[in-house]
């Protein structure tokens, strides 16, 4: 097992971002094979190496089973669990499955102003050429951030909307280990352009439709980086 970088807990906010600063250092450990499939997982030990209290590693090792990244062995710490291609297409199905209706739900119920600025910016980035890559990037991000947000904030469902939520940290180390390359994004960009002319013509099952295509392709980008497009 590989020796894992300390966290730096001065400035975090609050206990939850703590917990999720400690689920994104873990999982990236997981899917980048520095803790290795059958590593066992002692919150005590672990807290040691980030530098943390226990707690928020116990709350992590917790999360990270939900998710189906580790499995807790009674008062034995957790077992990290395979974790490859197969794995990762299982997560960004039942993604696809979470917000596509999510944003069926939504159509019709954001602001009509709102929907056509996004709209104009994701044009506007799609038909960008030349360098500033990582400036590219970071607006595109944050303007996918805005559009995922809307079916969360939207879907009048709080049960459903909860279900997402427990994705978030996922979604994020997944956007942190892609990294700023510009062609690993941009060819998402075009169902989300197509989604936001469907909410604003209050199609739904178009808007449905779109996201899934979009995070169909996140799915097959994301694959493609980690694990060099094998298949298992």
């Amino acid at each position: 097992m590989k020796d894992l970088d300390p966290i730096n807990p001065q400035g975090v906010s609050s206990r939850v971002a703590l917990r999720h600063l400690v689920v994104q250092r873990l999982l990236k450990a997981i899917i980048q094979g520095e803790l290795a499939p059958g590593s066992r997982l002692i919150a005590n030990k672990l807290a040691v190496r980030l530098g943390v209290s226990a707690t928020p590693i116990r709350e992590a090792l917790v999360e990270l089973e939900q998710s189906g990244i580790v499995q807790l062995l009674h008062h034995r710490g957790a077992l990290v669990k395979p974790f490859g291609g197969k794995e990762l297409r299982d997560f960004y199905h039942v993604r696809a499955l979470l917000e596509g209706e999510a944003m069926r739900l939504s159509c019709g119920r954001v602001d009509h102003e709102m929907l056509i600025a996004l709209h104009a910016d994701l044009e506007r980035l799609a038909g960008e050429n030349g360098d500033g890559h990582e400036k590219w990037v970071k607006e595109y991000l944050t303007l996918d951030q805005r559009i995922h947000r809307l079916a969360v904030e939207h879907c009048d469902n709080n049960r459903l909307s909860a279900e997402i939520a427990r994705y978030y940290v996922f979604n994020e180390t997944m956007r942190d280990l892609l990294g700023f390359n510009r062609a690993y994004h941009h060819e998402s960009i075009v169902p989300l352009i197509d989604l936001l002319a469907a909410m604003q013509e209050q199609r739904s099952e178009a808007c449905s439709a779109a996201m899934t295509r979009h995070i169909g392709i996140v799915a097959r980008v994301v694959e493609a980086v980690m694990f060099d497009g094998k298949k298992d």
